[in-house]
């Protein structure tokens, strides 16, 4: 079950823009304030996730583009007691998909990219097994969920 403080982590980072690459011209980088800001997730975290039933988590403070404060909580595996660092790999499933639509329509804004037309136009690579469907995948397609794809694409190489 996914648990809420992963939602509120996730989306405070993303909301505050630095992690989809906008700077912070009007706030220079206050190292005082990103310290203030550790240390009350040193204390909050640890007893939110304890009372979430949250076995880990890593959380990214961004600023001006750069990471400026990282941390892991908790274990990455229960049963070898694999400690979460700021290494650690996380399988985020879908909580991908609003950043790389919000990518996708910066570039489409652009007029970089179409969202009607076929993505085999951009990709050669064989990604898919060739069929008349495959071939005519747009961006629509994906960002509405309605391209007929399975969430478990095998290598076609």
């Amino acid at each position: 079950m996914f648990k809420p403080i992963l939602l509120v982590v996730s989306v405070s980072l993303l909301t505050h823009g630095t992690a989809l690459g906008q700077p912070y011209p009007e706030n220079p980088l206050r190292m005082e304030a990103v310290e203030n800001v550790a240390e009350d997730l040193e204390a909050y975290i640890p007893g939110r996730m304890k009372g979430e039933e949250v076995t880990g988590l890593s959380v990214a403070l961004i600023r001006e583009n750069r990471i400026v404060w990282n941390r892991g909580y908790g274990v990455s595996n229960s049963l070898t007691g694999a400690m979460i660092d700021t290494n650690t790999v996380f399988y985020v499933a879908s909580l991908g998909k609003a950043v790389a639509g919000y990518l996708a329509l910066k570039q489409f804004a652009k007029e970089a990219l179409s969202i009607d037309e076929p993505l085999a136009l951009y990709d050669q690579g064989v990604w898919l097994p060739n069929s008349s469907d495959h071939q005519n995948i747009t961006l629509r397609h994906l960002l509405t969920h309605t391209s007929g794809l399975s969430n478990f694409l095998r290598d076609q190489k």
